[in-house]
């Protein structure tokens, strides 16, 4: 007799220290979550409601499961755990929690397209970023057309949509340049002035320059003079290097200092005070520019001042 109550005693003793420390969790669940900075969990396309419980407490996100089972046994909610990829932080609690779970609250990924950039630049982007998504291999990209900014989507955003979202951007704001643009200039369509927008971005990263560089290209259109930019060259060789007299002879219809006119594509994804340039240019005779020792550039009409200013700055 002694013998079974003490080992009544014993186990009536593990369960209530068992519920001391399930309670304990409890409470701890309820005020903050077992994370140290930020944890990304993810509900799977089906997964029914116990599954999504067992996940979170065997990643230890959660320490006890004892009130999300009672919360999930309420069909309303177990039915409606959005499938998706969320992010917790140490300021989530339980309640928190089980509303981004309940709302479908997803954690939103950032893909950035940065002014200047071209479509090897984007490819190589897309291929180290974490870019969970079907349609990745099979996406053709296509050179300028997307509009350089940040976009974020989850896992479920096709990488379609997001450079769809992007072009439809970049075709916003051509029609509003070109409709508004200013009369005369020589090129034939809305594509021309993108064109012109990646070469000015290439060209100068200085605001006060982009309309004067705008101005360079439409004087040279009009008096039929090759282009002749380096950023052309740079663009067919793929890397960024001092050029040769050999690289400006590169047969290639983006070698402006062969052909005559405007590169078949765009050499990169313009931003909008690029855009604005190009249908805004500066009112000027400028068909000569040169990079400076700080910086900057010279811009002249004169050839022999072009030349002058290149000698004593090289």
């Amino acid at each position: 007799m002694a013998t079974r109550l003490s080992i009544l005693a014993v186990s009536s003793l593990l369960l209530i220290v068992s519920i001391f420390i399930q309670g304990f969790y409890l409470i701890e669940d309820l005020f903050h979550l077992k994370i140290k900075e930020k944890e990304v969990f993810t509900i799977s396309s089906g997964e029914p409601a116990f599954k999504i419980i067992q996940n979170l407490y065997q990643s230890e996100l959660i320490r006890s499961k004892f009130l999300p089972e009672i919360i999930i046994s309420n069909s309303s909610i177990s039915k409606n755990l959005k499938t998706g990829r969320y992010q917790f932080n140490t300021s989530d609690n339980l309640i928190s929690m089980f509303y981004k779970l309940y709302k479908g609250i997803h954690y939103s990924f950032q893909f950035n397209i940065i002014p200047g950039t071209n479509i090897n630049d984007l490819r190589t982007v897309i291929n180290n970023t974490n870019l969970n998504i079907h349609d990745k291999n099979s996406f053709e990209l296509k050179e300028g057309i997307y509009f350089p900014s940040s976009y974020y989507y989850e896992d479920k955003l096709s990488l379609l949509q997001t450079f769809e979202k992007a072009k439809n951007i970049m075709d916003e704001k051509l029609d509003y340049y070109w409709k508004n643009r200013l009369l005369g200039l020589p090129i034939k369509s809305k594509y021309d002035l993108l064109i012109v927008a990646s070469l000015i971005e290439k060209e100068t990263n200085l605001e006060e320059e982009r309309k004067k560089v705008a101005r360079v290209i439409y004087n040279r259109l009009d008096q039929k003079i090759p282009l002749q930019f380096c950023s052309s060259i740079v663009y067919i060789l793929k890397e960024k290097r001092p050029l040769s007299y050999s690289d400006l002879k590169i047969k290639s219809p983006y070698n402006t200092y062969r052909n005559r006119g405007l590169p078949p594509t765009p050499i990169s994804y313009p931003g909008e005070p690029s855009l604005e340039a190009a249908a805004f240019p500066d009112d000027a005779e400028y068909l000569y520019f040169t990079l400076l020792k700080n910086g900057k550039h010279h811009f002249s009409s004169d050839f022999a001042e072009h030349k002058k200013n290149k000698f004593k700055n090289n």
